[in-house]
């Protein structure tokens, strides 16, 4: 049976109007122009041979969906700011030029943190997005929408960007795959908030994906020179050199929790059984439970500008002892987690002085010599995606160092790492393992995720899937 371009944007548009007023993941649609976009497509069908279209349009007619900092000419670019209130993007960025140059249909921009900084999603003008698998749960950030419409069947493709974490959050919290490619291989032109000056080598866009097939395709199409990352030379998992860590480094007690621990364990003990794998343990792992410290001394030394700045406010941005203060009385226009994420910047370019920063990266040097060491050409290490499976709202406001302890280091030294969902845990919310590797060997932590797809299941619908019958019937 051949189903239209037309049909399959209906479908999802279908499931998104059904799912969003429960998830609050989308904030501004173009479905009329989507289904524009798909029958043009279907003429185009019509017109052209298969193998010539597989070529020029390897994406034509295929939904996509992406989180609201990658522009989408005419849609909104607010990034969860009241300051930036009513902004619509001029034109696409250039990661969703190319994508709609493969053929691919934007349907809708999706919800972020304000100004994408921070791991939950939620903001003063859009509200709160929730985890498709439980209401009461954060969905993650900053590329939580893409997650959420993901994880509820209402997207074929995410469009996500990472700098500390904001494609794999929401990858891990909402039981998707998602890749932080090698940094600096994907065109970041036309992110917003723009890049502060000297964070481009650490800002990286990357594909959410229900199915982990669909994320090579999508990093070939985005990356700048597809050559580098080699997607196309096969990977013997049997002759790859497995490394695990079940633990984040903490000094005495870890916070992994047990069942992201065990995950960690069976997937390990998978590939060791089914292809005669080498397991190794990754000891000692100290290094990471300085993770966020290495993400902030190595913003100084790019010479990234204070967080503070980011807000187009005074010329010295925002006062975050000032916000807290306004934020009690009900009067600030930001939110708790960008204050915080703003005093705690203030707070480390102040306290932490020349030598302490050199210390910081001396230890840094010494975790990324240590890795490459290990991992060589041939090697990935598996480790705990997230401290948790998803935290009910606003939980991570406790304890967010610990949270970017697993995720902080690979930005920082540029590795490429992929999400991988392997199941639900008792609660019934995704449990998922993170698969990193040396830069540009991002085709072996994206063959993991293949593997592990067929052996756990990958991603698992929250409830039962019939739109389509729905809209048959309709």
């Amino acid at each position: 049976m051949r189903i239209t371009s037309e049909e399959v944007v209906r479908v999802f548009i279908a499931r998104i109007e059904q799912v969003n007023p429960l998830l609050n993941a989308v904030v501004s649609e173009r479905f009329e122009q989507a289904l524009e976009e798909a029958r043009r497509a279907d003429e185009l069908v019509r017109n052209s041979t298969a193998s010539q279209l597989a070529k020029e349009k390897p994406l034509l007619g295929v939904p996509i969906t992406t989180k609201e900092s990658n522009s989408v000419e005419g849609q909104c670019a607010d990034i969860g700011s009241v300051i930036h209130k009513g902004e619509r993007s001029p034109q696409d960025s250039v990661c969703i030029r190319m994508l709609r140059s493969a053929g691919a249909i934007p349907l809708c921009v999706t919800n972020v943190p304000e100004m994408t900084m921070w791991m939950e999603t939620s903001n003063l003008i859009h509200g709160t997005t929730n985890n498709p698998y439980d209401l009461h749960r954060t969905c993650g950030g900053s590329s939580g929408g893409e997650g959420a419409l993901l994880g509820a069947a209402a997207s074929v493709i995410g469009v996500g960007s990472d700098t500390c974490g904001s494609v794999r959050f929401p990858s891990a919290w909402c039981g998707v795959f998602g890749h932080k490619p090698s940094a600096e291989v994907i065109d970041i032109q036309g992110l917003v908030p723009e890049p502060a000056k000297g964070m481009a080598p650490i800002v990286c866009v990357g594909p959410m994906t229900r199915y982990s097939e669909d994320l090579s395709p999508v990093l070939r199409l985005l990356a700048r020179d597809p050559s580098k990352l080699q997607l196309d030379t096969p990977v013997d998992i049997s002759r790859l050199n497995i490394y695990y860590m079940d633990e984040e480094g903490a000094s005495y007690f870890s916070c992994v929790r047990s069942d992201m621990r065990y995950s960690v364990r069976k997937v390990v003990s998978h590939l060791a059984a089914t292809h005669g794998c080498e397991i190794q343990e990754m000891r000692p792992t100290e290094l990471f439970a300085d993770g966020f410290t290495f993400f902030l001394s190595t913003m100084e030394r790019l010479g990234v500008p204070p967080t503070r700045f980011l807000f187009k406010l005074p010329p010295k941005g925002i006062n975050p002892k000032r916000e807290l203060f306004l934020k009690v009385a009900g009067l600030s226009y930001h939110t708790l987690a960008a204050i915080r994420m703003s005093w705690i910047d203030k707070r480390y370019r102040k306290k932490c002085y020349a030598s302490r920063r050199r210390r910081n990266l001396d230890r840094l040097e010494e975790l990324e010599r240590r890795l490459n060491a290990m991992l060589g050409d041939n090697g990935v290490l598996i480790f705990p995606a997230m401290l948790s499976a998803a935290p009910f709202h606003h939980a991570p406001q406790l304890h967010p160092y610990g949270f970017l302890s697993l995720i902080a280091p690979f930005t920082v030294l540029k590795m490429p790492v992929t999400i991988c969902p392997i199941g639900l845990n008792n609660e019934r919310v995704p449990l998922s393992v993170a698969v990193a590797s040396r830069r540009f060997n991002d085709r072996l932590t994206l063959a993991i995720a293949r593997d592990l797809e067929k052996a756990f299941g990958g991603w698992r619908p929250p409830c039962p899937l019939n739109v389509y019958e729905d809209t048959e019937s309709n």
